[in-house]
């Protein structure tokens, strides 16, 4: 198990990097996670960018790790983390929430 500290710094650096990515691409963050596989762990993140109607969701993910490595953007319909399908179907349920309220 990393030590708290390790998982503190690994947390601030994505915390900083979404929301600089996320003011970046003028999105609304629609939820984060750790997302952890049997070779890689990452932080990935759900933004929804455009306007209502017209929304896009895009995935930004960033590998944990001491090497970490750069952030990557990438439209949810091209990536390969098993939550773009998730973050997809989450844009449009707030979308419809957001209407109803």
């Amino acid at each position: 198990m990393p030590a708290i500290d390790n998982l503190d710094t690994s947390y601030q650096r994505f915390e900083t990097a979404i929301r600089e990515t996320v003011e970046a691409v003028g999105g609304v963050l629609l939820f984060q996670m750790k997302v952890q596989d049997a070779d890689t762990e990452r932080w990935a993140a759900a933004v929804a960018i455009g306007e209502p109607g017209a929304v896009e969701v895009v995935i930004i993910d960033l590998p944990c790790g001491v090497n970490g490595g750069s952030v990557n953007v990438r439209p949810a319909s091209d990536s390969k983390l098993p939550i773009a399908s998730i973050a997809s179907a989450y844009a449009g349920l707030a979308e419809c929430l957001s209407k109803a309220a």
